[in-house]
């Protein structure tokens, strides 16, 4: 991350977890082992990606959000197209039963229909029968492709939260205790390599866990990592709605049973009033916003408030992967996600959270969203109740540029250059926090007299 958002990982020298498992390489400044006799090389092998479990947690989250968006997208741009050819099949449909009235118009009593009108009949029944199958499923795609995805969010939530349970177990072994499923001789045989039996184990207790019901996760969320989840995270209940809906949807084709009203209402969600048995559940654009926040707070805050509690070593990899979640929502001008995601960052105590500068970068970072909703009210508020007197000059910077104090921003700018705390492809590069200030003189010429050369935008 550059610029402001990359001032964590310089001061602690704690690369990103999750990012360090994606590239499955080396910290560039860390040293190859050297072995006699090995011929000297000029390349270094990328090395394998960390098996430990906080980096394989962390992983699992931005893989999850990942799941989330590309759902969203999926919903956002397929859902019309599928719509707008039921529209075109509806306009036909009407196109056709109006001709068809024209015709039958022409009818006379005890007369003979003219050659003219049979075979304008003829047409227009060839044409019927041309689109019947296609009639047939005139809101029929859209029903069933808004449904599906729900349900495949549903499926990936479960399988992720497995995933985080996993790495939990294989950190401690101690708490997976007794399984109810018997081993059988056949899966024993199966276990010809090293950590094939812990797999199993953790599988199956994992496997328990889920088939317990959502009630019943929350409370072995809970117990594992000494947090209230269902007060400490919004969207909690939703999440369990959805989870409840995805078994109407599967099992009930859509039709509500009493079941459904029934485990709402033992878990305290609310359903609406017209929501009764024989009655029929819809996925409409809304609700399925509703659902893509519950999932992308809920599945990001719960696997941060894990990997915080379980691994407390390593906050400082969790608060890089958080903010970087957090700068792509930025760069893709996502205000609403960007704040929701800083947000919560700026309510964790401070134990959780690896040193001042982390929580100075997520302060700033939460100013940048709040400016682009237009909230400028709390971005004075932030801004004002900041501590920056022992922070470096670049984050006096960052607080110059959000007030939009710009004189004191080119002083600050000069500053940072020359003694090197921001470098130039930082100011470059397309960093949220210098959109405006870019489009400035003061910007220019600041850019001008430390490199001694014109500043250019970066391109699209």
């Amino acid at each position: 991350m550059k610029g402001i958002g990359q001032m964590a990982a310089k001061s602690r020298g704690d690369s990103s977890a999750a990012t360090e498992h994606r590239r499955g390489r080396r910290d560039p400044g860390s040293a190859a082992p050297k072995h006699k006799g090995a011929p000297k090389s000029k390349k270094k092998l990328p090395e394998a990606p960390s098996n430990e479990p906080h980096v394989k947690h962390l992983a699992h989250v931005e893989q999850f959000l990942v799941a989330v968006e590309c759902a969203h997208e999926l919903f956002t741009e397929v859902l019309p197209i599928l719509r707008e050819r039921d529209e075109k099949r509806v306009k036909e449909l009407h196109t056709l039963t109006a001709r068809l009235g024209v015709v039958t118009r022409r009818f006379k009593p005890n007369k003979r229909p003219s050659r003219r009108t049979l075979h304008e009949l003829y047409r227009i029944g060839s044409e019927m029968r041309s689109i019947r199958s296609a009639m047939n499923r005139i809101a029929r795609n859209s029903l069933m492709f808004s449904r599906d995805i729900v349900v495949g969010l549903v499926s990936r939530w479960e399988e992720y939260i497995g995933a985080l349970i996993d790495c939990m177990l294989e950190a401690y072994p101690g708490r997976m205790g007794e399984v109810s499923r018997q081993l059988s001789y056949e899966e024993a045989e199966g276990f010809d390599r090293p950590g094939s039996l812990k797999s199993w184990f953790r599988g199956t207790v994992v496997q328990q866990v889920l088939s317990e019901g959502s009630d019943k996760l929350v409370a072995y969320i809970e117990r594992q990592i000494g947090v209230d989840v269902a007060q400490r995270i919004p969207h909690w209940k939703t999440l369990m709605e959805v989870t409840e809906r995805r078994h109407v949807l599967v099992h009930n084709a859509g039709t509500i049973d009493r079941t459904y009203l029934k485990r709402c209402k033992k878990l305290g969600i609310d359903v609406p009033a017209d929501c009764k048995p024989g009655g029929s559940l819809s996925v409409s654009p809304k609700y399925f916003e509703a659902v893509r926040e519950a999932f992308f707070d809920v599945g990001l805050q719960l696997g941060q408030l894990m990997c915080r509690k379980l691994y407390p070593k390593h906050v400082g990899s969790a608060d890089e992967a958080l903010n970087n979640i957090g700068i792509t929502f930025l760069r893709d001008r996502e205000w609403s996600i960007a704040n929701r995601i800083y947000s919560f960052a700026m309510a964790l105590p401070a134990e959780s959270v690896s040193d001042s500068q982390a929580a100075l970068i997520v302060q700033v970072n939460r100013c940048i969203a709040l400016k682009g909703l237009g909230a400028k009210g709390e971005v004075k508020a932030i801004l004002d109740a900041m501590d920056i007197s022992a922070a470096q000059e670049k984050f006096a910077l960052a607080v110059a540029v959000l007030r939009e104090d710009w004189s004191t921003a080119k002083t600050l700018m000069i500053a940072c250059a020359l003694s090197k705390q921001i470098r130039r492809e930082e100011f470059e590069e397309d960093w949220p926090l210098f959109w405006e200030f870019r489009e400035r003189e003061e910007f220019r010429e600041a850019f001008r007299r430390v490199f001694r050369a014109e500043f250019k935008p970066p391109t699209e």
